[in-house]
């Protein structure tokens, strides 16, 4: 196939260059907006996976076996130093931490809630969460250690429901190692801005020492969290953590939070319905536009092939100027919505009104990012140009059955 068969079927999609508009067009947005849809849903959803990983499970965690089915203190292990150092070393794992998780009662005054109080080691964690950006101003993360009373950075909503302010002191009551009971007093260092409404009504952050002292859980965690690098594979990490931590359970986030892996796979199926409707609506579009091409030049197929033009040259340049079509209308709408896509990215949109008090209720944070990744635009550019190819095999099917007289006379 040489350049004068392109030349020809470009030439030939401009015969008429309202309907090349209009098919290329329905083409073009087809793509824009199935981008726009896919990149939208999987920005919310990595969006909600990065922040329960960082603030709560990880992207994978190591826990003792029986931790998952009954989280209490008695199903911890024991802190490894050595093995937490070659932990660090694993590729794609950004940051290894311990942690120790617990559920209690919190209480300021005459006010009480149920709290998760979360044992961490603060400069780790401030590295992966930047929480030293999120204090509410006039509190601090955790200051200089004093010998009178454990710190603890609180969630800002909790903060507000209980009333606390940087200074005010905090009570705990839970139940501890072997079912010890585990009494906490810590002076509040600062208010936590977490951006996620949900959690910043349930955590308290207190150091590692601190938690284990208050549980009676010297030297030993619930957890040992590893957060991934975007690129890393999560599947290798897992398995690198469940060979350094043989007897222990390396899993990743979606054991860990069950409900949200069925949440966001019940969305992805509803998506994919609804871009399954709009290809359908473009796949006529560009048949009609081939079979009213074709019903068109059936004076012209007969002559030339009459004339000695091959029914298999014809059905290639045919077929070329399909393919040319869907090219013209996949390859504009990918390039138009980069720039879109890059703009919202920088300036993710801001729900209000009903739409943000829901994502507020499911504990997502009100806005509208966006996810830029080659395969979101390959996925989509490749359907509506294998529709389009597809469509292309009509005409071949016509040219073969083409009387020539009764073409001619058309």
């Amino acid at each position: 196939m040489n350049a004068l068969w392109w030349t020809l079927a470009w030439r030939n999609l401009w015969r008429n260059k309202r309907r090349t508009v209009i098919t290329a067009g329905s083409a073009f947005f087809a793509v824009f907006f199935a981008v726009v849809m896919q990149s939208v849903t999987y920005g919310v959803f990595g969006k909600m996976i990065e922040d329960m990983a960082r603030l709560s499970t990880g992207h994978v965690q190591v826990q003792d076996s029986l931790y998952l089915a009954e989280p209490t203190p008695d199903h911890s292990l024991e802190l490894d130093a050595a093995r937490l150092l070659e932990a660090q070393k694993i590729d794609g794992a950004m940051a290894v931490m311990p942690r120790l998780e617990a559920i209690v009662l919190a209480s300021s005054g005459d006010r009480s809630t149920p709290v998760q109080v979360i044992g961490i080691e603060p400069a780790a964690e401030d590295s992966v969460n930047r929480f030293t950006e999120r204090i509410r101003t006039g509190g601090q993360y955790f200051g200089e250690p004093r010998a009178d009373l454990p710190e603890a950075v609180v969630g800002a909503a909790l903060g507000d429901q209980l009333g606390l302010s940087p200074g005010d002191t905090l009570f705990t009551i839970g139940q501890g190692y072997h079912g010890v009971p585990a009494y906490g007093r810590f002076r509040v260092a600062g208010l936590l801005e977490l951006g996620n409404p949900e959690l910043s009504k349930r955590l308290v952050y207190v150091q590692l020492a601190d938690a284990q002292h208050a549980f009676r859980m010297e030297g030993r965690v619930t957890g040992v969290v590893c957060m991934a690098d975007p690129a890393a594979d999560l599947e290798d990490v897992q398995a690198e953590l469940a060979a350094l931590f043989p007897n222990q359970a390396a899993r990743l986030w979606s054991d860990l939070m069950p409900d949200l892996e069925q949440t966001l796979e019940g969305k992805l199926a509803g998506n994919y319905i609804i871009l399954f409707i709009l290809y359908l609506i473009i796949g006529f579009g560009l048949f009609s536009t081939v079979l009213m091409m074709m019903s068109e030049r059936q004076k012209e197929f007969g002559i030339l092939i009459s004339v000695g033009t091959g029914r298999r040259t014809l059905a290639a340049m045919v077929y070329l100027e399909v393919a040319l079509l869907g090219l013209l209308g996949v390859g504009l709408g990918s390039l138009a919505v980069w720039p879109f896509l890059e703009y919202f990215d920088a300036n993710p949109v801001q729900l209000r009104g009903d739409l943000r008090e829901l994502h507020e209720q499911y504990g997502l944070e009100p806005i509208l990012p966006v996810m830029i990744e080659p395969f979101i635009f390959f996925n989509q550019a490749a359907v509506v140009l294998g529709m389009a190819l597809t469509v292309g095999l009509y005409p071949l099917r016509v040219l073969k059955r083409l009387d020539i007289l009764k073409a001619s006379r058309s």
